[in-house]
């Protein structure tokens, strides 16, 4: 079997020249790769393909290699598809993949809890706390035996006032003693 001769640079360059023309038509460089002339239309409108100094006509070579590097740069995943780079998406997507692991990771070892277990228990804690201080005027006549039915009933209004206040601060969104950097009275000032 009889070597092959390597071509030098001079070799490929008149090969190239006698391969493809310096300028082409859409419908020549379509024939050229292989696809459609409205995807080379495409190419142009997208800035891929190389105008020439005629209308309608491109440079060959560059066109070319531009068209290379386009396929090159997709397949590497630096495409952008309606300005959005396909390599910072898949980094994106496996960010919030991974924030989603975690999360579930920290429910499954009890460090985090879901809303609607928040709001049941800071729930049963109102309730409790409610009814702590509705209890307070009986345990307060209970130490103080001199009280009159009059005192208890002043205490009473007290303790359902200050209930009102608190209630009335949480909704409106305000803080209760100290949260948000601030305290809130709860008297009548």
């Amino acid at each position: 079997m009889p070597k092959k001769k390597q071509a030098t640079d001079d070799q490929v360059q008149v090969g190239r020249r006698d391969l493809l023309s310096e300028t082409c038509t859409a419908a020549e460089f379509s024939n050229l790769i292989g696809v459609a002339i409205r995807n080379v239309r495409d190419l142009a409108a997208k800035g891929i393909m190389v105008p020439g100094k005629k209308r309608g006509e491109f440079l060959t070579g560059p066109s070319l290699l531009a068209y290379v590097e386009d396929l090159r740069n997709k397949a590497a995943g630096r495409a952008t598809a309606n300005g959005v780079n396909l390599a910072d998406e898949r980094a994106l997507l496996a960010r919030e993949q991974r924030i989603e692991q975690e999360r579930k990771n920290k429910v499954a070892a009890g460090e985090m809890i879901s809303v609607d277990e928040a709001k049941e228990g800071w729930s049963r804690i109102g309730a409790a706390f409610r009814s702590a201080v509705l209890g307070l005027p009986s345990r307060i006549r209970a130490v103080v035996p001199s009280l009159t039915p009059h005192d208890g009933q002043a205490i009473a209004e007290q303790c359902r006032e200050v209930l009102g206040l608190v209630a009335d601060e949480l909704e409106s969104g305000g803080a209760v003693a100290g949260s948000a950097g601030r305290e809130t009275e709860l008297t009548d000032a």
